[in-house]
């Protein structure tokens, strides 16, 4: 009797827990399938999501594909009809501050002038100082600029296709026969850019100053790259015969009579042109000019003096002649003093 009912209490004991097993396993197996339909759902998402990523990436990709391969063709095929609508503005970097005040006068080239001076101020606002580094170790570098007093400036940049220009032009040394216009240097052109190599002297701050310079004052600046000799000097270049006559300015010999000299002397006591000089010049690095007229346009002469204190016009005109630039003989009448001041 005692065993009969203890077996069935162990029998019980026994379905109930499997019974509890068995649940608790149904339950579990639920939740499983739960969470990983969860799983499925998001993987499915996150693959989803991956091909639209991939094919967005393969549509940007063909798109700049073709972008490139429409520019490359434009480039290398341009429409000569299209050409007067294209436009790349450019603003200058700085400006020059020059001694020489005027066209008439300032010389046709480069370096004709050893001693004339410039000062490059850049604009701050565009260009920083930092970028000026490095520059002050070449003594040369290239100004390229805009001929700021062409009178068609104006017309030129309000419709250009409406602009023309001369396709021949006079050349001085040819005694007014015609040449091409791309032959020349003439600052009347379709582009109005001027290129010209001038000294480096020094690095100051946002300023650049320049010698042997043949840029008028005002005249604004696009860029400054450095000279570079073994690339921008070609040996044995070819120029046209009419060029090639055109040879650096020689000095000749110029005598002062005691008369002349005592009458200079006399005027500038009176005009009291070294108050003027002092008075009036920004910086020492600027030079006064003098011009001497009475010549043809051919033979006009640049005369640039380094900044001295000079205690009279005597001392002046002792100052060495080797230091002047001149196209030809002159005697004394030629000379006139034309500007006294620092521009």
């Amino acid at each position: 009797m005692g065993y009969s009912t203890e077996s069935k209490w162990l029998t019980a004991t026994i379905t109930f827990a499997l019974a509890a097993l068995s649940a608790s396993t149904a339950f579990s197996l639920y939740f499983w399938k739960r969470k990983s339909r969860d799983l499925d759902s998001k993987i499915g998402e996150l693959e989803k999501s991956l091909k639209t990523s991939l094919d967005n990436c393969a549509a940007e990709r063909q798109g700049r594909i073709r972008a490139q391969q429409a520019l490359r063709k434009a480039l290398t095929q341009p429409k000569l009809d299209n050409v007067e609508l294209n436009s790349y503005p450019m603003a200058p970097i700085g400006v020059i501050q020059s001694c020489f005040s005027t066209r008439n006068g300032t010389p046709r080239q480069p370096v004709l002038v050893p001693l004339s001076r410039a000062c490059l101020i850049f604009n701050t606002a565009r260009v920083p100082p930092a970028s000026l580094e490095g520059l002050g170790e070449y003594s040369h570098c290239w100004v390229i600029y805009v001929f700021h007093q062409n009178t068609n400036l104006e017309k030129l940049w309000k419709d250009p296709t409406k602009s023309k220009f001369k396709a021949k032009v006079r050349v001085p040394t040819l005694n007014g026969e015609r040449k091409g216009l791309f032959a020349t240097r003439s600052p009347h052109r379709p582009s109005p850019i001027g290129l010209s190599v001038a000294k480096v002297e020094a690095v100051q701050g946002h300023m650049l100053l320049l010698s042997g310079v043949d840029l008028v004052d005002g005249t604004p600046v696009l860029d400054v790259k450095p000279y570079i000799p073994y690339c921008d000097s070609i040996q044995g270049a070819r120029v046209p015969k009419w060029l090639a006559a055109d040879s650096i300015l020689a000095v000749a010999s110029v005598s002062f009579s005691e008369v002349f000299t005592s009458t200079l002397a006399d005027c500038w006591e009176m005009a009291q042109i070294m108050h003027i000089w002092v008075g009036r010049c920004p910086l020492p690095f600027f030079t006064p000019c003098t011009v001497v007229k009475g010549l043809s346009t051919q033979d006009l002469m640049i005369v640039s003096l380094v900044y001295c204190n000079f205690t009279n016009l005597i001392d002046w005109l002792r100052y060495p002649l080797s230091s002047y630039a001149s196209l030809g003989k002159i005697s004394i009448k030629h000379i006139l003093l034309l500007n006294a001041e620092c521009v």
